[in-house]
């Protein structure tokens, strides 16, 4: 008894630290070390994804935000469907790395990720492009600096939505 006393807080610090953000949510496999299969690109900054197993879940891009083309309040905003159009022409039946931050989850239960295409970061190519926003949530922070920069350059030099007056406040 006294063994199984000292061997399960051993244990369970050894299956945390070592997992490497390694869980599942209903079956779905999370996973820095795998590939993800795109099944369909939902709008500039949710996709679903598809794990080694079959297994779908829907993936948040972490520090962006897109105009929408679906919101059941907002509606279609402005240069929403241009988002939607550049996600679509680079994620489509593509296979796609993810890196996780601290909250692996949003309260949609949608997977928060950053996206590589190779070595490309999805997500910054978003703000180079001006087809997003910055927008963070605690407690993930781990690229805030750079993703500003590329917004305030995109901002700047007008490119995409920040060439609309709508988004010049």
């Amino acid at each position: 008894m006294m063994l199984k006393t000292l061997l399960f807080p051993i244990v369970i610090l050894t299956f945390f630290s070592c997992s490497n953000k390694i869980s599942s949510n209903d079956s779905f496999l999370i996973s820095e070390k795998v590939k993800y299969q795109v099944d369909r690109v939902v709008d500039g900054d949710t996709f679903v994804a598809m794990d080694p197993n079959g297994k779908t879940i829907k993936v948040r891009l972490i520090g962006v935000n897109t105009p929408e083309t679906k919101h059941p309040r907002k509606g279609k905003e402005p240069f929403g469907p241009e988002a939607s159009a550049f996600a679509k022409r680079h994620l489509s039946n593509r296979s796609v790395k993810l890196k996780f931050e601290r909250d692996t989850f949003d309260r949609y239960n949608r997977v928060l990720a950053h996206v590589y295409l190779k070595r490309n970061h999805f997500n910054l190519m978003l703000l180079d492009s001006g087809m997003a926003k910055t927008s963070f949530y605690k407690p993930n922070f781990e690229y805030k600096k750079v993703f500003t920069k590329a917004e305030k350059k995109a901002k700047s030099e007008r490119i995409g939505l920040w060439n609309l007056k709508y988004y010049q406040k």
